[in-house]
C-alpha cells in the first residue's frame, strides 16, 4: 500500500484511484481472458506461462466458480465507488462551498483497499495452493458495499444541495436581473 502511494504521490487522489483500478483492469482482463480458453489450446496455455499465470484454467470446482462471482461483484462495486468519486470531483469544481461532501482521500483510500484485496484473490486463485481462495472474500464485499453505498448516499446529498443552490441562485437572478 505504502508503494503504491509512494509511485502515485504526484497524482491527485481521483487520479490515484482511477490508476490502481485501470491497473486491476489490466491484470484482471489477462486473467479472465485466460480462463475463458479451452485446455488444450497451446498458445494461452503459453502465453499464461510467460504471464506468470500457470494455473490458470476454466474454473472446475465449486468453490473457484463463486470466488469468480463474489469477485466480479466486488470489481463492480469499486468500479462504481470510483465513477462517484470521478463524477463528484467534476460536478463540485463549480460548488465549492460543497467541494468536501465527500471524503475524497478516505473514498481513495478505500478504493486501493480493495484493488489489493482483488490482486490477493487473483493471486491465490491462480497459485497451485489452495489455502486462501475465498476466505473472508463474501464478508469484506460487503463492508466494500457499505462504503459505496455511504459514498453513494453523499453523492446524491450533494447533488440534491447543489440543485438547491441552484434554484435559490435562479430566482435570485429572476428576482434582480443586474
Amino acid at each position: 500500500m505504502i508503494s503504491i502511494f509512494h509511485e502515485l504521490s504526484s497524482y491527485s487522489w481521483v487520479n490515484k484511484a482511477v490508476i490502481t483500478l485501470s491497473s486491476l483492469a489490466l491484470f484482471y482482463g489477462d486473467f479472465w481472458r485466460l480462463t475463458q480458453v479451452q485446455p488444450s489450446d497451446k498458445l494461452a496455455e503459453s502465453l499464461a506461462i510467460l504471464k506468470g499465470l500457470p494455473a490458470i484454467t476454466k474454473p472446475s470446482d465449486v468453490q473457484k466458480i463463486q470466488v469468480y462471482g463474489v469477485l466480479n461483484e466486488m470489481i463492480n462495486t469499486t468500479l462504481s465507488m470510483t465513477e462517484c468519486i470521478v463524477e463528484f470531483e467534476h460536478d463540485s469544481k463549480d460548488v465549492p462551498e460543497l467541494s468536501t461532501a465527500i471524503d475524497i482521500p478516505s473514498s481513495v483510500y478505500q478504493i486501493i483497499i480493495s484493488v489489493l484485496a482483488c490482486s490477493i484473490q487473483f493471486t491465490s486463485l491462480i497459485s497451485l495452493i489452495d489455502d486462501y481462495k475465498g476466505k473472508d472474500l463474501p464478508t469484506f464485499v460487503r463492508k466494500v458495499k457499505m462504503i459505496h453505498h455511504t459514498i453513494k448516499r453523499h453523492y446524491e446529498d450533494y447533488k440534491q444541495k447543489r440543485r438547491k443552490l441552484e434554484s435559490i441562485e435562479a430566482a435570485a437572478t429572476i428576482q434582480c436581473p443586474y
